[in-house]
């Protein structure tokens, strides 16, 4: 059914007198609220937070280089490496393949694979996977191949197979300070 202008206008102000009413009822009631209310002057504060940071860049340490130092502190050739020693549980490796808590493996620091002469950025291809490398802790040895890439670790630590690693020290040490290595 269609409705008539003249019916449409009605409605249109009933609406308008119904809200009128609600607004001058709100009126009425704010006397006591009128009078003890005092509007403050409004005050925006804004605030600035300004954060500093500081890196402290930590240079390198050298090797300690044997005689047949050939200045190459990624390569080998008779550099020696002193680090820290670790151990972890073994699977799939940067390199690319598996590797078993039973091999003699390791994991190089982050700095040592990613600097390592003709690494591209494809850590399947870096030249250091299965380079082998002569580890010592307080005379004890071990001969473990590089198959993995450690992030968490400082340059020139290792972090080994549980198998490789308690040929340098008991498990339970955890972490060993001042182990040293070379690439053979």
């Amino acid at each position: 059914p269609r409705r008539c202008a003249a019916q449409t206008a009605s409605l249109a102000s009933v609406s308008s007198t119904s809200v009128l009413a609600e607004k001058t009822t709100t009126t009425k009631k704010e006397e006591p609220t009128t009078t003890t209310k005092k509007e403050e002057p409004t005050t925006t504060t804004h605030r600035t937070t300004t954060t500093h940071r500081t890196t402290t860049t930590t240079p390198k340490p050298k090797p300690t280089a044997d005689n047949n130092d050939d200045g190459d502190n990624n390569s080998g050739g008779g550099t020696t490496y002193t680090g820290d020693a670790t151990f972890y549980s073994t699977g799939l490796n940067a390199c690319g393949t598996y590797d078993n808590d039973s091999d003699y493996i390791a994991a190089v620091a982050h700095e040592n694979f990613d600097s390592f002469p003709g690494a591209n950025g494809n850590s399947n291809q870096n030249p250091i996977c299965n380079k082998k490398v002569k580890a010592c802790y307080k005379g004890n040895c071990v001969t473990v191949r590089i198959t993995d890439r450690c992030g968490g670790c400082n340059w020139g630590a290792l972090d080994f197979s549980p198998s490789a690693f308690k040929q340098l020290a008991d498990p339970d040490l955890g972490r060993l300070h001042g182990m040293t290595w070379n690439f053979i």
